[in-house]
């Protein structure tokens, strides 16, 4: 499933949801990304380090010649699909809103601590949507 999505791309509804999910400005964790479809495995901090220790030793027992052959292959399916185009086009666009953040007519406040405004903003939103699924399973 996932090299045919790096082969053509994400489908319709996956990308209405990250869209929307980047409209409305919050982070995902990582049990929604999962159920998203944007992850393939979630595992709790205390384990994390061991399957992801055991994932690449599974990984580096492949032949390195094939290895290479995909990831070759996954990464000419993404320059066709534009991705360094994207890349190009999403930095600009990154620092014209990083500049935009310290206009005096800039609409949200300047928090507090190292964070700028729309991570700031980001958080908030994941803490909202996350106390209402905890409400909403009790």
């Amino acid at each position: 499933m996932r090299l045919l999505r790096a082969l053509f791309g994400p489908s319709k509804e996956e990308v209405w949801t990250q869209l929307a999910q980047n409209v409305e400005g919050r982070f995902v964790d990582g049990r929604e990304a999962e159920e998203l479809g944007l992850v393939n495995r979630v595992y709790s901090a205390d384990r994390l380090e061991a399957e992801t220790m055991a994932y690449a030793q599974r990984v580096a027992e492949n032949d390195p010649f094939q290895l290479r052959m995909t990831k070759l292959a996954v990464n000419q399916a993404q320059e066709a699909q534009g991705f360094t185009g994207a890349i190009r086009a999403g930095h600009p666009l990154f620092l014209l809103s990083s500049l935009g953040e310290k206009d005096p007519g800039f609409t949200l406040a300047q928090p507090d601590g190292r964070r700028r405004p729309m991570v700031q903003r980001a958080v908030e939103n994941y803490e909202r949507h996350r106390d209402e699924q905890q409400r909403d399973e009790s």
